[in-house]
């Protein structure tokens, strides 16, 4: 069974996976993580980034080790990105809730779509 991580103990492995590579630069991380999201949607890297967005709204999300392990680059930006944001105080609670249920609304919609 894989151990979880927190949102708090995510970010700090997060980081420190950062500091092995050159994460790319996100202008605006919200709403980049929201498209990633929806275009990447089912795929793993698309869900990671879908709990982040609910874990720095506010939500309880779990983590594992493998979610960092496995994490590919355009993703680690846009993670590390995302955590930043969250640390600087860059959206506020409102904007960081409204877009992590507008993404979950249009993931779900995606889900109707393909049945």
């Amino acid at each position: 069974m894989a151990r979880t991580l927190s949102t708090a103990r995510f970010v700090a492995l997060l980081a420190l996976r950062a500091d092995l590579g050159k994460p790319q630069r996100v202008r605006d991380p919200l709403g980049t993580a929201t498209e990633v999201v929806i275009s990447d949607w089912p795929r793993k890297n698309a869900q990671l980034l879908l709990r982040l967005m609910r874990g720095l709204a506010g939500r309880d999300e779990v983590y594992s080790l493998r979610d960092v392990e496995d994490m590919d680059h355009e993703t680690l930006s846009v993670a590390l990105a995302l955590t930043m944001a969250g640390v600087n105080g860059r959206y506020s609670d409102a904007q960081w809730k409204s877009a992590a249920n507008a993404t979950e609304q249009a993931v779900r919609a995606l889900r109707r779509k393909k049945r």
